[in-house]
């Protein structure tokens, strides 16, 4: 997408100077990578526990280990290369930095004040279920967020609205768009969304920029 080139981890393994896994699986950077890694690569793991490095084959590799600096380990492996891990492989952003910055996670935290804002005001006429963040405050603060940046976006359509909620109907002349229902389609998902409206692509936007599992819209 950014001009990456796209290539097996043991391709790679030969190529990169700093390597980040963040895949969520375990076993992703293993003892095959670690034989052909450069003299002094550094490997991090962002992605899921610190199982994705696999770490015990990376300390039978090594003759020595020694911490360089705050979060960095350096392995000397017994052919001479040295290879550093940071964070002792667990989620880099978190074990060796500060945490998500505010902004990735400003957005999530309106919608908690704003949502425990509105429990507390409606209170006596709510249930004791879950409820999901109403419509009003997720667009409200997706709004905020856009116009906090200077950005301006497209309105969707009554129309634009009523297709993407599964009303779909059959253009005319015949011509079928799609001839999945949103029952039927396994990009829908039948659960209440939280940002359906206008800014519902900056809620897209910034759910794949923190990195946040997201499903299909």
């Amino acid at each position: 997408m950014d001009g990456f080139r796209v290539m097996s981890m043991t391709e790679a393994a030969k190529l990169g100077d700093v390597f980040c896994t963040v895949t969520g699986n375990k076993s992703v950077l293993t003892k095959d990578h670690f034989d052909l890694m450069k003299d002094g690569a550094i490997i991090s793991n962002s992605g899921h526990f610190n199982v994705e490095i696999d770490i015990p084959a990376l300390e039978r590799m090594s003759s020595s280990k020694r911490t360089t600096r705050t979060y960095v380990d350096e392995y000397s492996l017994k052919d001479g290369r040295k290879i550093n891990l940071l964070g002792e492989g667990r989620l880099i952003n978190l074990a060796s930095a500060e945490g998500h910055p505010a902004s990735v996670m400003d957005m999530s935290f309106a919608d908690q004040a704003l949502s425990v804002e509105y429990m507390v005001r409606n209170h006596a006429k709510l249930e004791k279920t879950v409820y999901k963040v109403p419509d009003d405050l997720d667009k409200r603060v997706a709004k905020l967020k856009l116009e906090s940046m200077g950005i301006k976006i497209d309105r969707l359509t009554p129309e634009q609205e009523e297709y993407l909620a599964g009303g779909a109907k059959e253009p005319k002349g015949g011509h079928r768009t799609s001839d999945v229902s949103p029952q039927q389609n396994p990009c829908r998902d039948s659960r209440p969304r939280l940002s359906s409206g206008p800014f519902r692509a900056a809620r897209f936007l910034f759910l794949c920029g923190a990195g946040t599992p997201v499903r299909c819209f």
